[in-house]
């Protein structure tokens, strides 16, 4: 086990873990509850439905540009956050939200930091596995149910994805529209 550690680069997964780390139930519900779901009623309707058939190959090619242009926008405006520096963002450094990582508070501009990371590190996997899953699947034969559980939490990664822009975006917005004191209670 020694010997995985060493070679393995495994800091990346730090980001996932405080990424949940951050999350309520409510949001828990809204960003993998509702993906899970969306996913699921895909994937059981494709399998049952004898007219409802997605092309996978065609679909994972549409996504992969979809992905890609998000993966695009999401470091634009992690860029821009990072290298941000008015007053507004000098209060988000220092504005202590609720929310804890590892038994600390947080400050309002590393919740951000973390949505947006988080999002481009889960954007990058969905990258890397449209890019490869003609080269997998097609000189390999899996079991039917095999394929739809992985095309399955594919689908749920990328709603996912969807779920968790719209609520950087929404959050971004009210951070900069609203003081910071009314956002207590959101």
């Amino acid at each position: 086990m020694k010997f995985i550690n060493k070679i393995c680069y495994k800091e990346f997964l730090l980001v996932v873990f405080e990424y949940f780390q951050t999350l309520n139930l409510k949001l828990f519900i809204f960003e993998v509850g509702l993906p899970f779901l969306f996913s699921a009623t895909i994937i059981l309707y494709n399998r049952f439905e004898p007219s409802f058939h997605i092309g996978v190959e065609s679909f994972i090619g549409v996504i992969l540009n979809i992905v890609g242009v998000l993966l695009g926008f999401s470091i634009a405006l992690l860029t821009i956050l990072a290298t941000a520096d008015s007053s507004r963002t000098n209060e988000l450094r220092t504005y202590k939200t609720e929310q804890e990582i590892w038994s600390k508070k947080i400050s309002l501009f590393e919740l951000l930091l973390l949505g947006f990371t988080y999002t481009i590190f889960l954007e990058i996997v969905v990258v890397l596995v449209s890019i490869s899953y003609p080269f997998i699947f097609n000189n390999f034969k899996f079991p039917r149910l095999f394929l739809d559980f992985g095309f399955g939490i594919y689908m749920t990664t990328v709603f996912h994805i969807f779920f968790i822009l719209i609520r950087n975006i929404i959050e971004i917005y009210n951070i900069f529209t609203k003081p910071l004191d009314s956002m207590e209670n959101e």
